[in-house]
């Protein structure tokens, strides 16, 4: 039932238009990179106890995570959307993130 929920909020969330926003997504990507540093310590006692890994390399692996997410928020805040001028016969293509 929770993951349904979850599911369905975020497809509500989605559809609203509110996501369309850059600096909603930048401050959501943001906050989940953030939430994540201060959880890895648990994080990784939890998954080092369901999957019988060592805990220094859950937390090897599961302290990169955070860095997925500013690097994500750090690309669309830096997205410029131009196409740079090009001669012959090529078609440009701007991709909106």
């Amino acid at each position: 039932d929770d993951v349904k929920a979850a599911i369905k909020n975020a497809k509500e969330t989605f559809d609203s238009g509110v996501w369309s926003d850059r600096d909603v997504r930048i401050s959501v990507l943001n906050n989940c990179a953030t939430a994540l540093t201060e959880k890895v310590n648990e994080f990784a006692e939890l998954e080092s106890l369901q999957t019988g890994r060592a805990i220094r390399e859950m937390r090897a692996q599961l302290g990169r995570l955070p860095e997925w997410f500013q690097y994500y928020s750090a690309i669309l805040r830096t997205a410029e959307g131009s196409v740079p001028p090009f001669k012959g016969n090529y078609v440009n293509i701007v991709e909106r993130i």
